[in-house]
């Protein structure tokens, strides 16, 4: 339905409305509302998504109407899951501290690394289960489910049912919970703090001032506390928006990493495998690399005083991304490379078919010679070619062909960075050797699917007294194995100068095939061919050699295909992807939450969810302005942007701490063991 820029800038928009919502989630619960009404309220609102989903589905007759209830819905499951995410961990670190002027980065670490790992056990899971479950129940009941169709159903309606127990879980647990009554918010305050010094600053203009802060403008009305917390906040929020190209990285592991795994092979260590199941990979790393760098990792940096604090692991940690996109960019080349059929800008591809009645021997601008039996046929890549685009070819004849008039040397004019196809066959009114050459198309060469259905073009070559040529209707082709007979149609064209019918490329299902000429003239043969059978990721060309009533002669080409790689070399990408995101994210939520001011928690935790939306806006942004021919280019583009924005981050950071450090001096004694910190070190 969509190519690969729409899917991608469509999902990434979903991320993106995702993450923009958690704003509204921020603010509702640090308000009096709470943390608890605020998560059942926006869980609820991610039901009515997911039941919408599931409606549509039932929506057989209108798919309007089912498009739009399906728009709908995600809208309010992007809602609903932007809205939970600040409040769930600011919730769940409630129950676990009354006061949380005691949790510092180190605590904050700890509990995001197992909130994290708790959070993609359950990706693991339903991305296991729910496929799992649906193709059990598709083979149980067939007569029920048997089509993609109700295989949503089944899936957005078991999403619901697990919904629905989950919010009454939730619910239950209400006497148990410790329903923290929600301190005064500043925000108003920070708001009126931050709106008053603009305008005295802007009031003041270039005027020299001893003000050592623009927001130090607000001190007559403004207290020191608020003054201080809005500095923190907006110095942190000057942080997170260059973090946000991290976060640019982090998402395409679900948009053009899966894409380019399409373009491989398939084969993962020799199994194939559907491409999609990849989505596995990332949270199955993210479960190993979590223990691995609490049990392992960290004690060792600790113990040698390397990246030790907060920003320099979050930076180290985006520092590993672009190395995973550097790695991705080389896979790519690969890809790329073998995808051109390995063609240089000066060379071509021929293929050679002999359809005579006896072996030939040729040989290509004096290459080595090539022997081609009877019906065979001969591949030759990066043929040279001279200037003009002229090859000559040799072609001689075995016994059999003894009385054929064939010349020596035959001069072919190909085409740079083209496949041609050179059929060998007789021309019987004098009896010598007839050449007919066709250019394929790069359809037909380098387009495969992700179904791995075949593609199949035909060429006909006819009889020299053949004049019947308004005759011909069209020709099929007819699936004999299929329960459902397939009969595919073919668009076909006469070329009575060269005595030959050529239809259209059509995508088939693989099976066992007929090939039928149908003429208008009843009187005239229904020609129909032999069987031949079509495998899948394989494309073909069908060649026959037809005297008006029968096709004596046929042959099937299976067109060279480069196989590319395999999916195992994109797992380097994955567990840099994997270790750069445990450092970033687990830190980073660390760093936000212990930093935040006591009543600005959830807002803090939405600041850093709203750069992960600019970094799916930046995403779309390159998605549709910045056209590269290849996409290795791209990939190598994200990488050296991020390491821009590390280099930037770092000299930001230390400012960072530098005004921190200046700006708490001026706080009373009673605050500022407040907002200290243990661990709260930001001096590279």
């Amino acid at each position: 339905m969509y190519d690969e820029k729409q899917s991608i800038s469509i999902f990434h928009m979903f991320m993106m409305l995702c993450f923009v919502s958690a704003m509204s989630g921020g603010i509702i619960g640090n308000s009096e509302y709470g943390k608890y009404k605020t998560i059942l309220a926006f869980t609820i609102t991610n039901w009515l998504g997911v039941f919408l989903l599931f409606y549509s589905t039932l929506q057989t007759q209108d798919t309007t109407i089912r498009t739009f209830i399906s728009f709908y819905g995600l809208i309010l499951i992007s809602i609903g899951v932007g809205g939970m995410k600040p409040c769930v961990p600011a919730f769940s670190l409630d129950q676990l501290f009354v006061n949380d002027r005691n949790i510092n980065v180190s605590i904050a670490e700890h509990f995001f690394s197992t909130f994290y790992f708790v959070i993609h056990v359950a990706v693991l899971f339903g991305t296991i289960t729910s496929p799992a479950l649906t193709i059990f129940i598709l083979r149980i009941h067939k007569t029920v489910l048997n089509s993609n169709r109700d295989s949503y159903t089944f899936r957005f309606g078991l999403s619901n049912i697990l919904m629905t127990v989950g919010i009454g879980a939730f619910l239950c647990g209400n006497p148990y919970y410790l329903l923290k009554k929600s301190n005064e918010s500043i925000l108003l305050k920070m708001i009126k703090c931050i709106v008053i010094a603009s305008w005295k600053k802007l009031k003041h203009g270039l005027r020299r001032s001893n003000q050592i802060h623009w927001l130090d403008y607000s001190k007559s009305v403004s207290p020191l506390n608020v003054i201080h917390d809005a500095k923190k906040l907006l110095h942190m929020f000057r942080l997170y928006i260059p973090l946000s190209m991290f976060w640019s990285l982090f998402d395409q592991q679900n948009t053009t990493w899966l894409f380019q795994a399409a373009r491989t092979n398939g084969r993962f260590f020799g199994i194939e495998i559907p491409v999609y199941t990849l989505q596995i990979v990332s949270p199955v790393l993210v479960l190993i690399t979590i223990p691995f760098m609490n049990r392992i990792v960290y004690p060792y940096l600790d113990g040698h005083k390397l990246f030790k604090y907060p920003l320099k692991r979050i930076l180290l940690g985006g520092g590993v991304a672009s190395l995973a996109f550097v790695l991705s960019g080389f896979v790519e080349l690969n890809l790329e490379n073998n995808l051109k059929n390995t063609l240089r800008s000066d060379v071509s591809n021929v293929y050679i078919v002999n359809m005579l009645p006896c072996s030939v021997k040729i040989w290509i601008s004096n290459s080595s010679v090539e022997k081609i039996n009877e019906n065979q046929y001969f591949f030759k890549r990066n043929v040279f070619l001279i200037p003009e685009n002229i090859v000559y070819v040799g072609i001689s004849v075995d016994d059999g062909c003894d009385k054929i008039i064939t010349r020596q040397k035959y001069k072919i004019r190909l085409q740079i960075n083209t496949t041609k196809l050179i059929i060998l066959s007789l021309e019987t009114k004098n009896y010598s050797l007839k050449i007919t050459t066709q250019i394929l198309s790069n359809n037909l060469i380098n387009n495969y699917r992700k179904n791995n259905s075949p593609l199949l073009y035909s060429t006909i070559l006819l009889d020299d007294t053949f004049d019947h040529w308004t005759d011909i209707k069209n020709s099929t082709f007819f699936n004999l194995q299929s329960s459902i007979k397939h009969l595919y149609f073919l668009k076909t064209t006469t070329d009575d100068s060269m005595h030959l019918i050529k239809t259209n490329v059509v995508q088939v299902n693989p099976g066992k095939y007929t090939f039928t000429i149908n003429n208008y003239n009843k009187n005239l043969y229904r020609t129909r061919s032999n069987v031949f059978k079509l495998e899948k990721k394989e494309n073909y060309v069908y060649i026959g050699l037809w005297n008006s009533k029968v096709i004596y002669k046929s042959q099937l080409i299976s067109l060279y295909r480069p196989r590319g790689i395999s999916l195992q070399w994109l797992l380097p990408q994955f567990i840099c992807m994997a270790i750069g995101e445990t450092l970033f994210t687990l830190t980073g939520l660390a760093f936000t939450f212990s930093e935040a001011p006591e009543s600005m928690k959830t807002v803090s935790l939405s600041m850093w969810y709203l750069s992960v939306a600019l970094g799916n806006l930046i995403v779309i942004f390159f998605n549709h302005t910045i056209l590269f021919d290849n996409k290795s280019t791209e990939f190598f583009m994200f990488s050296i942007i991020t390491i821009i924005v590390i280099i930037i981050l770092y000299r930001m950071s230390n400012t960072f701490e530098k005004i921190y450090n200046e700006n708490r001096l001026d706080i009373p004694i009673d605050l500022v063991m407040t907002i200290q910190r243990s661990s709260y070190q930001l001096a590279f």
